[in-house]
């Protein structure tokens, strides 16, 4: 049992190992940017999925369409984590030890300086052996060693807490894939649309598309969203960041976070990002009874089209009125202008074209063009008419409390690295020994990254201590 856990450990730790495994994922994550993400279910999935029936043969069961919820990636990812921890506890036992090493002088050590010096350097009978050893001492200080002293021992060292740098790298990025395994089970991404001027919560029902983590449950926030002034060419710094608009956020009523939101700037709100996506027009239909009372009111957030002659793709909804008002099924667009940056409202001829019919029936009448403030009058008296036509912001809100955690982690994970590049451990021992010719200085040196001028520099320190060339 033991030789086998000890061959399992070793296998883990295997660099060949662990290059295998981040070539797989950065080479799957690579192919998995060629291919429309999303569920089976998804538009553009079975759309491509129709186009490319030979390559879905191979990326269906690949799950490249939701790469980093794929069970092979997730697996692979896994076992390169156990892998990481594996190493990460070599690193840190290693580390412990050689720190222990050079905080204490070591019986171990003079008996291996005595028998089994790297070098032996004679001292001429006409030299003090104790003023080589001290000049020894004040050379190796001059390669900025930190000096102690034992008997007949002079030890320098430096950067004795850089052997710790390589055990906090992995320890990060063990824990840096733990809280993004973590994250992505328990975060949520979905798109919302912000008419300007009205404020939409965070919570399922108000989500055009949303995609939940596997142990998100219920964490919508109730945190109310309100798009102004969509720019639709926001220049800054000569660069065009497309259509922009200033969001609002509010808690509890009150303004809590507010800014442009444009491409690499979103606007945050504790564990949620709100970036933009997308923007279009929309048109408030009010509902009214035969004796003028409004009964109901809808903003219907059009995506804009080239296939239709308004530039909008229809939407259908329904409007339930009270009891003097019949409910109906209505169905609009809205007439917009064409511009540099594509179709948009028509500030000064602001028109929709509504068709209604029946509630259930699914039965239209013919189209009427309405502008602001204009009605049709509904079988029974009541009105619809058309409120008013602004534009609306689709975002991309993502809900996601490991952001944070994950920015600091990457830091802590270079600051490691480096320490254990900048900061190497060094450690020369130097002991004189008596013997039946005369006095000698034994010479070992250690460097955490094998530097071979460290050798050298404390072999010439020696030298010119003991006066003469090395003896081998």
């Amino acid at each position: 049992m033991r030789t086998f856990l000890d061959s399992l450990l070793r296998l883990l730790r295997s660099r060949r190992l662990a290059v295998v495994l981040i070539a797989f994922l950065g080479v799957f994550s690579i192919a998995a940017t060629f291919v429309p993400r999303g569920t089976p279910d998804d538009p553009a999935v079975r759309a491509w999925a129709l186009a490319n029936p030979v390559l879905e043969a191979v990326v269906g069961p690949l799950g490249l369409h939701r790469a980093y919820a794929s069970p092979l990636f997730l697996a692979f990812a896994a076992l390169l984590a156990v892998c990481t921890t594996a190493c990460a506890l070599e690193r840190t036992r290693r580390a412990l030890t050689l720190a222990r090493g050079m905080r204490e002088l070591s019986s171990n050590l003079e008996e291996r300086l005595r028998d089994r010096p790297q070098s032996r350097n004679a001292l001429p009978s006409d030299i003090d052996a104790q003023a080589a050893l001290d000049e020894t001492a004040a050379g190796l200080q001059r390669l900025g060693l930190r000096i102690r002293r034992g008997p007949g021992l002079v030890e320098g060292i430096s950067g004795a807490w850089g052997v710790f740098g390589s055990p906090v790298f992995h320890w990060s990025i063990v824990a840096l894939m733990l809280v993004a395994a973590a994250g992505q089970a328990t975060r949520a991404e979905g798109f919302m649309g912000l008419p300007v001027g009205e404020r939409v919560a965070d919570v399922r029902a108000n989500y055009l598309q949303i995609t939940e983590g596997p142990l998100f449950g219920e964490r919508f926030t109730g945190v109310e969203f309100q798009s102004e002034d969509i720019v639709r060419n926001f220049t800054l710094g000569n660069v065009d960041y497309g259509p922009s608009p200033i969001v609002i956020a509010f808690r509890d009523g009150t303004q809590v976070a507010t800014g442009r939101v444009y491409p690499n700037s979103p606007l945050r709100v504790g564990s949620l990002l709100v970036h933009m996506a997308d923007f279009g027009p929309a048109a408030t239909l009010a509902l009214e009874s035969a004796g003028g009372a409004e009964v109901g009111r809808h903003t219907v957030m059009l995506d804009r089209s080239t296939e239709t002659s308004s530039g909008t793709g229809p939407r259908e909804f329904s409007f339930v009125g009270g009891t003097d008002v019949l409910p109906i099924d209505a169905r609009v667009q809205v007439v917009v202008i064409r511009t540099p940056a594509g179709a948009t409202p028509a500030p000064q001829v602001s028109r929709a074209v509504v068709e209604t019919s029946t509630a259930g029936s699914g039965v239209y009448g013919p189209p009427v063009t309405l502008a602001v403030g204009e009605f049709l009058t509904l079988p029974g008296g009541a009105r619809l008419r058309l409120a008013d036509v602004k534009d609306w912001a689709r975002v991309s809100v993502t809900n996601d409390w490991s952001v944070d955690l994950l920015y600091v982690l990457f830091g802590i994970a270079i600051a490691g690295l480096s320490v254990a590049v900048l900061v190497p451990a060094r450690r020369a021992s130097v002991l004189l020994v008596e013997n039946t010719v005369g006095w000698s200085l034994h010479v070992a040196t250690w460097h955490s990254r094998r530097d071979p001028l460290l050798s050298a520099r404390v072999a010439q320190v020696v030298r010119d201590a003991a006066g003469v060339q090395e003896d081998s």
